[in-house]
Order: structure tokens, then sequence, then C-alpha cells
């Protein structure tokens, strides 16, 4: 599969949440990731990047998947 890029006003971004709004997956956290979340939610990504968050919090998940519903 080819990649695909993709940017905005800042540069290329390195990393998206990606999947449907039906799958919520958090980026592999890089390096430069860190100054970006803070507090629980940092730990909660950190934890579990790479994973479905369906699976890895469902009422976390629930709360988001209302928001991107359109």
């Amino acid at each position: 599969m080819p990649p695909i890029n993709v940017r905005c006003e800042w540069g290329e971004l390195k990393e998206c949440v990606y999947g449907g709004y039906d799958q919520f997956v958090f980026p592999k956290f890089l390096q430069d990731a860190d100054v970006r979340p803070s507090g629980d939610f940092r730990e909660f990504w950190f934890e579990n990047q790479e994973r479905d968050v369906r699976e890895a919090d469902p009422d976390f998940y629930s709360r988001v998947a209302k928001i991107m519903v359109c």
C-alpha cells in the first residue's frame, strides 16, 4: 500500500489517529509526541499506543465515539 502523506499549516504530519468512526486507534507514541498530551491522557495514550481505544477503555471510547459520529 502506498504511503499517505498529509500536510498541515505546520508541516508534514508524522502521526494521526486512524480508523473509521467505529474504530479509534492511537498512533505510536513518538518522541516528539511527548510535548503534546499531558496528564492522564498522556499516560493513557502512551500505555495504549497502536491499540484500539474501544478495547483499551470502553467508557472513554463511547464518549469520544459520540463526538466523532456525524
